[in-house]
């Protein structure tokens, strides 16, 4: 019988185990940043853009000193008008890249569809982004009074200002995200608290006016990947798998070494020892006539 070779039957198991295992995937956040462009907000745009690029360059820095193998967070820039759309997306990587590409000056180049404001959609739109993909963790920021004035007809044909969401209003786009609001006139900042926490939302920041004026954007911790119970229980059942076909293996060592020890404690079958045979024949007597006859 073949010797198992241990080293083998082991390198196999290691390999043929999932990556959750032994190593975690990667992780990163998803962004999503709002900027309102409509009128009603008109005087603070300059100020939101402002935050929006410190908040972008101080992700960029923290990005650059992750280390290599790190997996970058995923940005989403949009605007929010009559006809809210997406005006970057990429990673911070890429942003960082793409010197050329201005997006504030897309942002302020939409000065046709300033007309109305439509919330809900710029908001389904966000909760889109965020939830492509896998990312670890999701933040939602808005730069905005957040009044809602949807268009109706045109794109300066507005529905009436409606500064609380009502009952049509889907919350969800809120769930499994960090929140943060800057610009609400105090009011609305009220307005908008009771109306989350009605909704048994809790992870959200509203900044008032005078707040925002002077707290700047909060960068997103490095994400880090929080294995699942699903992904533990799929790694408790490869490593048992494992387990097993490991000792399935020494047991067909160890019945091998058994059988080799008994086949080597078998007696062979040999003749046993007894008395000396004795010669029936005469003895030969030696000759002495030697030259002739007698």
């Amino acid at each position: 019988m073949r010797p198992v070779n241990f080293r083998a039957v082991l390198l196999a198991g290691l390999i043929s185990l999932p990556a959750p295992a032994f190593a975690a995937a990667k992780a990163y956040n998803a962004i999503a940043v709002v900027l309102d462009s409509s009128g009603s907000f008109k005087k603070r745009i300059p100020k939101a853009i402002e935050q929006v690029q410190n908040l972008t360059k101080g992700m960029e820095a923290q990005q650059a000193g992750a280390r290599h193998w790190a997996a970058s967070d995923r940005l989403v820039l949009i605007a929010m008008d009559s006809l809210p759309s997406v005006i970057f997306e990429g990673t911070v990587a890429d942003l960082a890249k793409a010197k050329d590409v201005d997006w504030a000056r897309r942002f302020t180049g939409r000065s046709d569809l300033a007309g109305c404001t439509d919330l809900p959609r710029a908001l389904a739109l966000a909760k889109a982004e965020l939830d492509e993909g896998a990312p670890t963790k999701r933040y939602l920021m808005t730069f905005s009074d957040l009044v809602s004035e949807p268009p109706v007809g045109g794109p300066n044909a507005c529905a009436p200002a409606q500064r609380i969401p009502g009952d049509d209003f889907d919350w969800t786009v809120f769930s499994d995200v960090s929140f943060t609001a800057f610009w609400l006139p105090a009011d609305q900042a009220l307005g908008w608290d009771r109306a989350l926490r009605a909704h048994k939302l809790t992870a959200f920041k509203l900044l008032t006016d005078s707040e925002s004026a002077v707290q700047p954007a909060d960068i997103p911790p490095p994400a880090k990947h929080e294995i699942s119970d699903a992904e533990k229980q799929a790694a408790s059942e490869k490593v048992r798998g494992f387990l097993k076909s490991v000792g399935g293996a020494f047991a067909l060592a160890a019945t091998a070494f058994l059988g080799w020890v008994l086949l080597a404690a078998r007696p062979r079958n040999r003749r046993r020892p007894g008395p000396p045979r004795l010669s029936t024949a005469a003895p030969r007597l030696p000759n002495t006539n030697r030259g002739g006859r007698a």
